[in-house]
């Protein structure tokens, strides 16, 4: 593959962009932290996704949640990846009640 330049001079990219792609999308598909959420064992979490996200689909934050006992799941029917700027009004009452059960006070 060669790329031309403003100047119209070809040049030969240092790696082909579409492998680059499959590459950080397989790594992506295959990348498993949830050893890494202990550290939140005991702290109270909310576990938010949309049944449509196909970034983050909802068995791996079901999967999330269930390492976290102290975690809340909401799973918001219809939305995807963006959550918030989907149902901004939603998020927000989940996340004051999160404030609530972690702190105890009023949100």
């Amino acid at each position: 593959m060669r790329v031309a330049t403003s100047s119209g001079q070809a040049v030969q990219p240092r790696t082909d962009p579409a492998s680059e792609g499959r590459s950080g999308h397989d790594t992506f598909t295959t990348h498993d932290k949830l050893s890494a959420l202990e550290v939140l064992r005991g702290v109270e979490a909310l576990v938010l996704v949309g049944s449509k996200d196909l970034v983050t689909p909802e068995d791996h934050s079901r999967a999330m949640a269930a390492v976290l006992p102290d975690a809340h799941l909401v799973v918001v029917e219809g939305a995807g990846h963006m959550v918030p700027l989907e149902c901004g009004p939603l998020v927000t009452l989940h996340l004051r009640a999160l404030v609530r059960r972690a702190t105890g006070l009023a949100a």
